[in-house]
């Protein structure tokens, strides 16, 4: 008979997942054949029935349907469980009752069939995974044989074909050092053809396999040795082998030498600095040495990216080592560290940021954030008092080179303290004072000095003209057969010296005279100069000789 059409849709819901429940069809055909499973009720064709089977939907035709019987709702999916459990199709057998389960939960019947599909389907799986593991035991041992016969890339394949069936834990230990003997060994046979990088890349292999073979790391890094652009790559691996051997010192010496000559400061501080606090011998070594060094290095590189808390903290362990350390280094990271901290709108905190600097010798630094605070209400009065204490102490530096008789550089700070501190009146008051008496001082100074000078460029001239007397006279042919050549020749070159020095302290104390080159004075003083250098050469084949070379 036909199935009524809310029954069908009530089937096709549940398989959608809803919750209506679902009636199993049974269609028995003119030829006595059976379907059974359910039937799609969506068709609008009414000449045929389509029926969801173990072998997939079927579409049948009414002529051909001798009748259609109705079953409990999850009978037809136990029809089709079934049917796919006939064939050894355990995981769609299983999902069918899965299905039928969801429909009818009570249904001790579905409950039964899943648990012997289930035992049916761990029977197999432990079946299949005994072959398993017995075929990753005849690749293994086919590996072996093939990396004996160097036929590295047949081992390489069993060895992967191994990988991929899973093998056990006691399995894979064995298939991992065999995985490291074979690459060291294919590594082996490429550095014995001379083929550096396809031994490099299968010892990188070896080492992966096997992290603590000493052998495998001790080849790779000697191939290593001599290539400075492998030091990074060396490096990783000994941190790889540190992380398991975090107590062995001497490796841990090897990878802070490293990054020392990698001028890497953080790393190499790092590995030297554990290495010092935990043997007292290393103290007065190469080692503390280097440490010193890389902490140096490392305050400074982190003070260049702005992390001053980092940059403290280095330059604080620093001066544990090196009491000659500056400490005006850490002065500045503190003042830094806490500009970095400071808010866009908070005066007090820059007030107190002010007063550090001054209070640690950062002048600049104190004054632009004074002169910013005066124009504030809340801080007007503190801020101008420290700038008077700065025009204070600059008023007290020009003073001390007025009392030196410095009269030119006190007389500059005189006005630069009028320029710069405007609203320190009783500084600015003294200043102005002595501004006027260095003024005065400087001229009357001035005076004197040209006067000094004048007098030592007449006694210059002077012992010129000397000088040139008994230089004309070595060579006078009136005097050729006198023996007093030897005699006006060093006196020629005493008196030369004696008018340059004092053309020399003449300029000293009047710099204004060698402004002009061509003057009388510097004309006379490189006169004398080359003339000492000439008198100065010995002669090499008497007097007319000695006179052409001066000509």
């Amino acid at each position: 008979m036909k199935a009524p059409r809310l029954l069908a849709v009530a089937t096709v819901a549940a398989c959608l997942g809803l919750a209506a429940p679902a009636p199993a069809d049974v269609i028995v055909l003119n030829n006595g054949q059976t379907l059974r499973g359910i039937i799609d009720a969506t068709t609008r064709d009414e000449s045929t029935v389509k029926i969801e089977t173990a072998i997939g939907k079927l579409t049948v035709m009414r002529s051909r349907i001798k009748s259609i019987e109705q079953e409990s709702p999850a009978q037809g999916y136990i029809h089709i469980g079934n049917d796919h459990r006939a064939k050894d199709q355990l995981s769609d057998a299983l999902r069918a009752y899965q299905r039928a389960q969801q429909l009818e939960p009570a249904n001790p019947q579905v409950q039964t069939l899943m648990d012997e599909v289930q035992r049916e389907v761990t029977a197999r799986e432990q079946l299949n995974r005994q072959g398993a593991l017995q075929q990753i035991d005849e690749l293994t041992r086919q590996a072996r044989e093939l990396i004996e016969r160097q036929q590295f890339d047949e081992a390489e394949a069993r060895l992967k074909d191994a990988d991929r069936l899973v093998p056990n834990d006691q399995q894979r230990a064995t298939l991992q050092a065999l995985v490291g003997e074979f690459y060291l060994a294919w590594a082996r046979e490429r550095l014995d053809k001379l083929d550096k990088a396809g031994a490099e890349e299968k010892l990188k292999l070896a080492l992966g396999a096997q992290p603590d073979n000493q052998e495998i790391v001790d080849e790779l890094l000697a191939l290593w040795e001599n290539d400075p652009q492998k030091r990074e790559q060396a490096a990783a691996v000994y941190e790889t082998i540190l992380q398991r051997r975090e107590d062995d010192a001497n490796l841990r010496k090897k990878l802070a030498d490293l990054y020392y000559e990698l001028n890497q400061p953080a790393d190499a501080v790092a590995h030297y600095l554990k290495l010092y606090r935990d043997n007292p011998d290393y103290q007065g070594t190469d080692l503390e040495q280097r440490l010193v060094e890389m902490l140096d290095k490392l305050h400074k590189e982190q003070a260049r990216q702005r992390n001053y808390a980092e940059a403290i903290r280095t330059f604080n362990v620093l001066a544990q080592l090196d009491p000659t350390a500056d400490p005006t280094s850490v002065v500045f990271y503190e003042y830094m560290r806490q500009a970095q901290e400071l808010g866009d709108n908070d005066p007090a905190r820059l007030l107190q940021l002010a007063q550090f600097a001054e209070q640690n010798g950062l002048d600049e630094e104190a004054m632009k954030h004074y002169n910013r605070l005066v124009t504030v209400d809340s801080t007007r009065a503190q801020a101008q008092a420290g700038i008077d204490r700065y025009a204070s102490r600059a008023l007290q530096q020009a003073q001390f080179y007025f009392n030196q008789g410095q009269w030119p550089l006190a007389l500059t700070l005189a006005e630069q303290i009028i320029r710069d501190y405007p609203n320190s009146k009783a500084v600015v008051e003294e200043a102005v004072r002595l501004s006027g008496r260095a003024r005065e001082e400087a001229a009357r100074d001035l005076r004197q000095r040209e006067v000094f000078a004048e007098a030592y460029v007449e006694r210059g001239d002077e012992y010129f003209q000397q000088a040139q007397i008994h230089y004309n006279n070595i060579f006078s042919t009136e005097r050729r057969d006198i023996p007093r050549l030897s005699s006006d020749k060093a006196e020629a070159k005493r008196y030369y010296q004696y008018a340059i020095d004092s053309y020399e302290e003449a300029i000293r104390r009047n710099p204004n005279l060698q402004s002009d080159p061509r003057s009388l004075v510097m004309v006379r003083l490189r006169e004398s100069r080359e003339k000492i250098r000439r008198l100065s050469q010995p002669p090499t084949a008497g007097v007319r000789s000695f006179n052409r070379t001066i000509n």
